[in-house]
């Protein structure tokens, strides 16, 4: 398996505009409506609300299709939903982490 990197995370918190401030205070720019980034990679963190904070989605790279069908496969062999497409990354919807405050 060749993953090969963290393209963009998710996060949903209940109050996503102070997080979304922090990160600004922090270096990243607003490229769009809760969209963070940087100039050479513009979608790096998406912030919305939730009713606690918890990782909601995250985009990862690969080197093949087969890649992305294997850590397709073993997500849903962990009960994990996801999926993957010919772009060569996999989309995980799952929350990480239920409990409050996280």
């Amino acid at each position: 398996m060749a993953l090969n990197g963290l393209l963009d995370i998710q996060l949903a918190v209940t109050n996503p505009q102070e997080l979304f401030d922090f990160w600004l205070e922090h270096g990243m720019s607003a490229t769009s409506d809760g969209v963070l980034g940087t100039p050479d990679r513009p979608v790096q963190m998406q912030v919305k609300d939730g009713i606690h904070r918890h990782l909601s989605s995250m985009h990862l790279s690969c080197d093949t299709e087969a890649d992305i069908a294997a850590i397709t496969k073993r997500l849903a062999d962990s009960g994990i939903a996801s999926t993957g497409d010919s772009t060569l990354w996999p989309r995980i919807n799952h929350l990480i982490n239920s409990a409050p405050y996280c």
